[in-house]
């Protein structure tokens, strides 16, 4: 049985489109979720089409207990089918985890092509809101931490989530320090990647990703045939050649490069060598 706190709205001249509709703050249980998306199999053209990636993102919030009561609604037609929160309640039914709602009820059927039709706010928009510095890029260093680090391919273009996102970035602070630290490279490649690449190459060893990237920055000291050496020049030729260059692209040339100076190899350039429709490699 689900809990509920009913809304009761009262105005003296109330419009007829909203004869018997219903405001509820509820809670919604998993059974009470895999009822309402049981309806909609019987007639699917009730709700947009389904994003199982956008749904798994929810679930996998909803499984870690950070999803957060933030005024959004279900809401129901007046024929008892959901038209706004399918990809919540298959992520409900999925985790096995009730969450609280506002739940509209009684709606025209009509209503749904005006649902969602605003901009969506931007994990980038999130993290301003939290007053971070360098939002945009931070908000995808973070997003490369998560593809890397939860084994997506080069090719996925599925984001970390907001609650997701600030739950990175609170276990991984350094990431603000390695926007700071790559932004001299922001007009030459991504700044993103490089960030991300900062602070991961970190990880395995601080001092050897200083040298890296001080001599990435200001190309001091490289003789020839060294990997750093190999990348800034690829980097400076993408950035000449003004064509648009994968995101992807310049993180494989940058664990490329890491992969082959931790190795102690010699390069003459630096290509991919590596499909980007593959995982992201490895970094030594």
């Amino acid at each position: 049985m689900s809990r509920k706190a009913t809304l009761t709205l009262v105005h003296p001249t109330i419009p007829h489109y909203l004869a018997g509709v219903t405001v509820e703050v509820k809670e919604i249980t998993p059974e009470f979720a895999k009822e309402l998306l049981d309806r909609l199999q019987t007639d699917k053209r009730r709700n947009r089409n389904f994003r199982r990636s956008n749904a798994e993102a929810i679930q996998r919030v909803m499984e870690a207990d950070l999803f957060k009561f933030n005024g959004e609604s279900v809401v129901i037609d007046r024929d008892g089918f959901p038209i706004q929160g399918q990809h919540r309640l298959w992520a409900c039914w999925k985790s096995n985890k009730p969450f609280w709602t506002v739940f509209v009820n009684g709606v025209d059927p009509d209503a749904k092509v005006t649902l969602d039709t605003c901009a969506k706010r931007k994990n980038s928009d999130v993290l301003t809101y939290s007053n971070e510095v360098r939002a945009t890029v931070l908000a995808s260093a973070i997003n490369w931490l998560w593809r890397y680090r939860s084994g997506a391919s080069l090719s996925n273009q599925g984001s970390v989530n907001a609650q997701e996102m600030l739950a990175l970035l609170n276990e991984n602070p350094g990431l603000r320090a390695s926007v700071e630290a790559t932004q001299p490279l922001a007009g030459i490649t991504h700044h993103s990647v490089a960030a991300w690449c900062h602070y991961e190459f970190g990880l395995v060893d601080a001092t050897a990703r200083d040298s890296f990237f001080e001599s990435l920055i200001d190309g001091a000291g490289l003789s020839k045939g060294s990997p750093v050496l190999a990348l800034r020049n690829r980097l400076y030729s993408m950035k000449r050649s003004d064509l648009f260059v994968r995101n992807a692209h310049v993180v494989v040339l940058f664990i490329h490069a890491w992969n082959a100076m931790r190795q102690g190899k010699r390069v003459k350039s630096l290509g991919s060598g590596h499909k980007l429709s593959g995982a992201i490699p490895v970094i030594f």
